[in-house]
């Protein structure tokens, strides 16, 4: 072995490479937490073995997910550092010219689809999904797993019912999203995705000829009237709806129900005043997504940020689990505290990057939230903790099981 072999040997071993090792199920993993105090920019290397730069702390990550020198495309797609094998937030996405320019037109398009009006008339059709739901595991055999039967039917049921999609169908969707998370099996995720584009592109045909209320119809319905967003774009806005909203809010119902069976006194809190519900939901987003999961960008050009210089095509990798843990913004943040006034958690991004389905994780988590105690006051784990298991597989975690009685 030569000197400089052995030297970048060496060199490699010593960046530290996710994922890092948890000490506990809603744990931050420590590493991330020593990371942000001592080095908030550093060079690690992702689970697949790319190199990437990692940012930890809530100033820096809020200030370049909307940075302009970053974006989501890459100029040499098939050899740019990737995070994981998933194909939503695994690697580069988007045509890198046209980046800026595409991204302004599907906000246009989208954004009102999630208007208020929309959410408020959806909230009636929640709420009585809920109440199904709730009722019908009610009846199961005890104990029962929570999410088998509620964190992953309610959110396919939600989004589905905001898309137009057939009842009969929604299940399908929801096996084909958590194929696309899949962190290590690429062929997996690859054709999960493939499989549900075509299935949207023959139900936008039947939108065609027979419109309806519903988001699908929004954009066919735009489409004919100005010829944006082409069937491509549609399949592409459409099916990112599906896979982002369906596998973040089975995480957030996951550990949103761990956190109050776990924190008695803030669920006390909740089954005292529903009104804090909305607060409910905030604190939920901070602190329900321990995990490894990352925004990720590619710088466009080489620039400098505080001292680190960064190259054109280098991944970034935004954590938001750990800047919502950061003490230089919430106070006492390693506590659940459904009280919080302030609560500028990074879960749902910023600025032009946030997250358009916003409202509807939104209102669905607090129909919930307003709902499970008083139909279940009795809810509690049916297992010790210890004994929960994460979705490690699936880029934005959540729990294999969540066995439950009442």
């Amino acid at each position: 072995m030569s000197a400089a072999e052995s030297t970048d040997e060496s060199t490699a071993e010593s960046i530290p490479r996710l994922p890092f090792d948890q000490s506990g199920l809603m744990e931050l993993p420590p590493r991330f937490a020593e990371l942000r105090e001592n080095d908030p920019i550093v060079k690690v290397l992702t689970p697949v073995g790319d190199p990437a730069w990692l940012v930890t702390r809530h100033e820096d990550v809020k200030k370049l997910i909307s940075d302009a020198r970053l974006g989501r495309s890459h100029f040499d797609p098939p050899n740019a550092p990737r995070y994981s094998a998933a194909v939503i937030l695994g690697g580069p996405r988007g045509e890198y010219e046209t980046e800026v320019v595409d991204h302004t037109k599907a906000r246009q398009v989208l954004i009102p689809s999630f208007s208020a009006q929309r959410m408020r008339s959806l909230r009636p059709r929640i709420q009585r999904t809920v109440d199904e739901l709730l009722s019908r595991f009610h009846e199961l055999p005890q104990p029962a797993d929570f999410h088998e039967e509620i964190a992953k039917r309610l959110p396919v049921f939600v989004i589905s019912e905001l898309l137009g999609i057939p009842f009969a169908d929604r299940e399908q969707l929801g096996t084909w999203s958590q194929g696309t998370f899949h962190t290590s099996d690429q062929q997996l995720a690859v054709t999960a995705m493939l499989e549900m584009r075509e299935y949207i592109a023959k139900f936008m045909e039947l939108k065609r000829a027979e419109p309806a209320d519903d988001v699908i119809t929004d954009l066919v319905l735009k489409q004919q009237e100005t010829g944006f967003p082409p069937d491509d774009a549609i399949q592409t806005y459409v099916s990112t709806l599906i896979i982002a909203g369906f596998e973040t809010s089975v995480s957030f119902t996951d550990y949103g129900t761990l956190l109050f069976l776990r924190n008695p006194d803030q669920r006390a809190l909740l089954e005292a005043d529903p009104s804090l519900a909305p607060r409910a939901v905030e604190e939920i987003l901070r602190f329900a997504p321990a995990s490894d999961a990352c925004i990720t960008r590619y710088a466009r050009a080489d620039f400098e940020y505080k001292g680190t210089r960064i190259s054109e095509g280098d991944l970034i990798a935004l954590s938001p689990q750990t800047a919502n843990r950061d003490p230089r913004v919430f106070r006492e943040p390693e506590r659940f505290d459904i009280t919080r006034n302030e609560n500028p958690h990074m879960t749902l991004a910023y600025g032009l990057h946030y997250c358009i389905g916003a409202p509807l994780v939104r209102v669905m988590l607090d129909v919930l939230y307003q709902t499970l105690f008083a139909r279940l006051p009795g809810l509690r784990l049916a297992v010790p903790i210890d004994e929960l298991v994460s979705r490690n597989n699936v880029l934005t975690g959540g729990l294999t099981s969540l066995p439950v009685a009442w």
